[in-house]
């Protein structure tokens, strides 16, 4: 059986390399033309969602949350992905209707249901893309055959997907720095990562590239994988947008120019700490049901300071989440990195996310990490790149339009009863700017 299996795999392999340039995805439903390659629909319930519909004469899958049917549940083929802790992108093609987001969740090497980022909707009425990175897939079937799901938030409309494409091949750009001053000189190395649909580095090839302003050299060739190249500003601050293709691969990164006077210099600042919180901060409270959190200021225990911000949590359901605004903390210059100090007790653990709001009015979200343990520990994150999560409200075109103001701590999983606190809340910033 071992053998047959191994001898199956290097059939699939063989079979994908061959027509890796011709398809987009490793892994694929197409629901308006019925063609499916290596991608089914899970059988995690009762409820799942496998109605096939229709909406502006196009063939697609829906929700029915009249019938309590909110999730679209997705088994990949074990011969694509399985095990592992694996770089996977998902790409969904859904109707915008409505206006909350549609959110998806996946089988990664934390949890069964590890969150996977959300994607905007506007009530456009229109056919929208987006695709979602999963930064360690395991896709063990670890719930039924489902390795991963799309869940529908808008309670009263049904989701309409027409796509659904997996692959591992992409193309990933990581600039040394996220800003540079807009003085027409700066530069910055672009480093360009690219891997085949089984996330292998491919050996060589080329990519295009192009940035909306400043320059940026229009062709690279890739060794082993990877390539360099320099992008240099201009003087237009603001905004700059680096794209990469090959084929039908392409990736978008952002760079921000800013106003500057001399050189752009990065500063740590201590924003919050906690000291006496008013009103402040206030709490909203999201649950299945359980009994509302309470948030508190105290002198015990405390890690700098006098005082600390204490959450007392209290968790009876699965689903539940509590946010802590601050509706008026305004950031300094160009945040890189927000850091906040944790403290737990009672051996619980939760999430801790920070959620930043931009001059348009878009949320941001990033994850900071885990508040376990009973002694202080420092949670940090870049804010630099809203890659790294999710966004949505405002423009929500994912570009981060500074100055940006601290909307909201977002603490969530929690199974229990608990006490949390936080103190010394810091972030590292580019200052220098002219506005």
């Amino acid at each position: 059986m071992r053998n047959l299996r191994g001898a199956l795999i290097l059939l699939v392999l063989f079979s994908c390399l061959v027509f890796a340039g011709e398809y987009p995805y490793g892994a694929y439903l197409n629901f308006a033309t019925g063609e499916s390659r290596f991608l089914k629909l899970g059988p995690i319930d009762g409820a799942r969602c496998d109605e096939i519909g229709e909406i502006d004469g196009v063939r697609c899958l829906k929700t029915d949350p009249a019938r309590g049917k909110y999730y679209i549940n997705v088994d990949v083929d074990d011969y694509y992905i399985y095990g592992g802790k694996q770089d996977v992108y998902v790409t969904v093609e859904y109707y915008d209707n409505g206006a909350d987001s549609v959110a998806v969740t996946y089988d990664g090497v934390q949890g069964t249901w590890t969150g996977g980022g959300s994607a905007p909707r506007g009530d456009t009425r229109r056919w929208r893309t987006h695709t979602f990175k999963f930064k360690d897939a395991q896709f063990t079937n670890r719930d039924g055959q489902t390795d991963f799901r799309i869940n529908n938030h808008v309670p009263k409309e049904p989701l309409y997907v027409r796509f659904i494409g997996v692959t591992m091949a992409m193309i990933e750009l990581a600039p040394t720095r996220s800003f540079v001053s807009a003085d027409g000189q700066s530069q910055t190395e672009v480093k360009i990562y690219l891997k085949d649909h089984w996330g292998l580095p491919a050996k060589d090839g080329e990519v295009r590239l192009s940035a909306d302003h400043g320059q940026i050299s229009s062709e690279l060739e890739i060794k082993d994988g990877v390539g360099t190249a320099v992008f240099r500003s201009d003087k237009t601050p603001g905004p700059v947008k680096i794209e990469a293709a090959t084929g039908n691969l392409s990736r978008t990164a952002v760079l921000t120019q800013l106003p500057t006077q001399g050189e752009l210099a990065l500063q740590k600042t201590v924003v919050e700490d906690f000291e006496a919180i008013g009103n402040s901060w206030q709490s909203f409270y999201h649950s299945g049901g359980a009994g509302a959190s309470k948030l508190s200021a105290t002198q015990n225990p405390v890690y700098s300071g006098s005082g600390a911000l204490k959450i007392a949590y209290n968790s009876t359901s699965d689903y539940v989440y509590l946010e802590c605004f601050s509706p008026s903390l305004r950031l300094p210059g160009a945040p890189k990195k927000l850091s906040i100090w944790t403290r737990g007790s009672n051996g619980g653990e939760l999430k801790l996310s920070v959620r930043l709001r931009d001059t348009t009015g878009q949320i941001f979200q990033f994850d900071l990490g885990e508040i376990k343990g009973d002694a202080w520990r420092q949670l940090s994150c870049d804010v630099s790149d809203p890659a790294k999560g999710g966004y949505w409200s405002g423009a929500a075109d994912g570009i981060i339009h500074y100055p940006v103001a601290l909307y909201a701590l977002v603490v969530t999983d929690g199974k229990q009863q608990t006490e949390v606190f936080l103190d010394r809340l810091e972030v590292e910033a580019y200052v220098g700017l002219t506005n």
